[in-house]
């Protein structure tokens, strides 16, 4: 390469480079909410993963001495020049808001006295409604220690949240809101037992801002006393229940109305599982969840009844109070779940602007109301449903009018059916890669669902509206609810029968994580192209595909060829998991579909079929051997040359001590599966601490995963 071709190269990259960073730039001008967010997200990220308070510190630091410095350049010429010295320290400062709001979010889930290892008393108020299912009392509660003297200990203000599933019984049934418990409960060590890529249920609460769930039997409780506490939620709750008894007085029941409640109210309690999964094979999942459209709905209603009462601006204010007000309230009855909770304040923020006169624009909106949502509950932002919210609306605003105006009808119904289909993709176009990552299905008819729900959902939630309104007659609300029944009846059977159209899922699809980061780099550099028309984003939008595809490819050949050896961590079961060459092989005594269920997902990720079952107990992995004693058959048996291998797995409660394992084994790692009690378990380990030999009890440590590759 010529130095005067390799020197203009140079300049036409730094050009681009320079260009790419001014048009960012410009978009963020416009959007000074995003400015705040993108620090503020990542502070919570890297708080998170690992730096710590001290870190926090260090960025508060850094932030009041650039911000200070900027004040300080007094002289217009240095103000100019250190021009980015007061935005690089508000970036810092969000950055260790971040850090600071997290930390502190994770210091209030910590549990008292969790680890000690001791019975201890706990008070424990109910502060939600109780919940009934098959064998227990599902009950959120806010926990606060006792001491000796059986009295509340102070230090801390703030009761950490817990989940009590309590025994049921004739006691338990008869609880409520208010109650008050004297609980015992052992915390004890809580140790991560999980299998490699199996639902952590305990981080999934963390993410709600519950710390722990602890069962609790019968003679492990009593009831202390009960307080009539005002709670807006439990309120809320009430008036929920009312809005449902309306629906069942007039003869609406089964699935209907399990959909309609939690279509219109945010209840979800009466839906089974196969029904959510016909909603989820489709691609409709979202419409049973409280969340924009339904807000949007919602605000139009109230927007055109205002509109008989409040004519031009004069009562612009009462206006936009009373409509806000509604839609808050709204929020309250669906039981201010996250996603009704981020479209209400999308709203309100869109009202607010009306009222200032100003011309709203949608994305500072969006960013405003997740900054102020990551203010309240930084753990928001590891919601699935937050992120597959925020992700939906922002590809349906910057994508949808593209694809919309790709094919143009003149008449009414094909021109709003396309728009309809634009909406759709746009939204999946945004959340698909989401949707893999963390379910590893993908809906194949979303297009045609969204054709079904969405008009079917505005109808139904109209209706609803009305019939609340109407209720008190019988006559209007008969009919209303006719009509509701049916457009129920017809929703659910048009998901029915998308289900079971051919190839309506693609299953056990993995995504790992640099899948999100290429795919989402590549739709930004498309949005750019989009934007600004620059071939240099079509140039790098193919440019990050093919990186993409190649790493894939990469990753795809490493997978196909690694050596694993796991043990998993499933109660009373044994489960010894061989994975060699893309090929998937199983020892196991016990339930397969308990173990599917926990190992599936580690399956999907490392791209390997539903496993074969190995009858025998010796195999090898690569240059490793592993040998499973389940039973007794050994014991009487003599040997001068013990069987040498790397893996010796105990279980089903095998009566052998370890002297006798070494005179037949010659072992390095001695591993305990969970298909043993806890006491022959422990018994084991006290001996392998004796005689020095390294035993691993998957019970205490969770899963034994070895592979070769690493």
């Amino acid at each position: 390469m010529s130095s005067a071709f390799k020197k203009t190269f140079e300049t036409a990259s730094t050009k681009n480079a320079k260009n790419l960073l001014m048009n960012f730039s410009h978009i963020l001008q416009k959007v000074p909410f995003v400015r705040f967010l993108i620090p503020l997200t990542a502070g919570i990220i890297l708080n998170v993963f690992g730096l710590d308070f001290e870190s926090c510190l260090l960025f508060f630091t850094l932030a009041a001495l650039l911000i200070a410095f900027s004040f300080l350049t007094g002289k217009q010429c240095l103000a100019f020049r250190f021009r980015w010295t007061f935005g690089l320290g508000i970036t810092f400062f969000f950055v260790a808001l971040g850090m600071f709001l997290s930390s502190n979010k994770q210091n209030s889930l910590k549990i008292p006295f969790a680890g000690d290892n001791q019975e201890r008393l706990f008070l424990a108020e109910i502060i939600e409604n109780p919940q009934q299912r098959s064998n227990s009392i599902q009950c959120l509660v806010t926990l606060s220690p006792l001491n000796e003297n059986k009295t509340e200990i102070k230090d801390d203000p703030n009761p950490v949240k817990a989940i009590l599933y309590i025994r049921k019984d004739s006691a338990s049934t008869k609880l409520q809101y208010g109650n008050t418990l004297l609980i015992s409960h052992n915390f004890g060590f809580r140790t991560k037992t999980l299998n490699p890529e199996e639902f952590d249920y305990e981080e999934y609460l963390h993410k709600k801002g519950i710390s722990t769930s602890i069962y609790i039997p019968s003679g492990k409780w009593q009831l202390l006393f009960s307080q009539k506490k005002f709670s807006l939620f439990n309120k809320a709750r009430q008036v929920q229940l009312k809005l449902m008894s309306v629906y069942q007085d007039f003869g609406i029941s089964g699935e209907e109305f399990a959909v309609l409640s939690a279509l219109t109210l945010g209840n979800k309690e009466y839906i089974d599982r196969d029904l959510q999964s016909s909603y989820s094979a489709t691609g409709a999942a979202h419409i049973l969840a409280v969340s924009g459209m339904h807000v949007g709905v919602v605000c139009v209603v109230f927007k055109f009844l205002l509109g008989f009462f409040f004519k031009g601006n004069r009562f612009l204010f009462l206006e936009i109070i009373i409509l806000i007000s509604a839609l808050w309230s709204y929020a309250f009855i669906t039981g201010l779940s996250p996603s009704v909770v981020r479209a209400t304040v999308m709203f309100s923020f869109v009202g607010v602007g009306m009222l200032l006169q100003r011309k709203s624009l949608i994305y500072n909106t969006i960013s405003a109301s997740a900054f102020w949502m990551l203010l309240y509950n930084p753990f928001y932002l590891f919601d699935v449903s937050f992120q597959l919210s925020y992700v939906a609306v922002l590809f349906i605003v910057f994508f949808q009018p593209y694809i919309y105006r790709l094919l143009h009808f003149k008449n009414w119904l094909p021109d709003r059916t396309w728009n309809l289909f634009a909406v759709s993709v746009a939204a999946q176009l945004g959340t698909f890669p989401f949707a893999v990552y963390y379910f590893h299905q993908f809906p194949n008819y979303f297009w045609l669902s969204g054709f079904v729900v969405i008009p079917a959902a505005a109808i139904i939630i109209y209706l609803s509206i009305s019939l609340f309104a109407l209720s008190w007659f019988p006559f209007p609300g008969k009919m209303l609810a006719f009509l509701l029944n049916w457009v129920l009846k017809i929703m659910n059977f048009s998901i029915r029968f998308i289900e079971e159209l051919p190839f309506a899922q693609f299953r056990e699809i993995c995504f790992e994580p640099y899948d999100l980061f290429f795919i989402y780099a590549s739709l930004l550099l498309l949005a750019f192209y989009l934007a600004f028309r620059r071939y240099r984003y079509a140039t790098l939008f193919i440019s990050c595909l093919l990186v993409y595809f190649s790493v894939d490819t990469i990753n795809y050949h490493l997978k196909t060829n690694q050596e694993i050896f796991v043990v998993y961590n499933i109660p009373n079961v044994s489960a010894v998991n061989k994975i060699e060459n893309g090929k998937n092989q199983l020892y196991y005594q016990g339930d397969f579909q308990e173990i599917q269920k926990r190992a599936g997902n580690f399956w999907i990720k490392n791209r390997v079929p539903k496993p074969e079952q190995l009858t025998g107990s010796y195999f090898t992995i690569g240059n490793k051997k592993a040998f499973v004693l389940t039973d007794d058959f050994y014991k009487k048996h003599q040997t001068n040359s013990p069987l040498s291998v790397d893996f010796l797995v105990l279980s089903n409660n095998a009566s052998y001590t370890i002297s006798e394992l070494c005179g037949l084994f010659r072992f390095e790692t001695l591993i305990v599966d969970s298909s043993n009690s806890y006491y022959q378990a422990e018994k084991w380990k006290e001996q392998c601490r004796e005689m020095n030999i390294a035993c691993y009890v998957v019970r205490e440590k969770g899963a034994y995963l070895f592979n070769a590759f690493f």
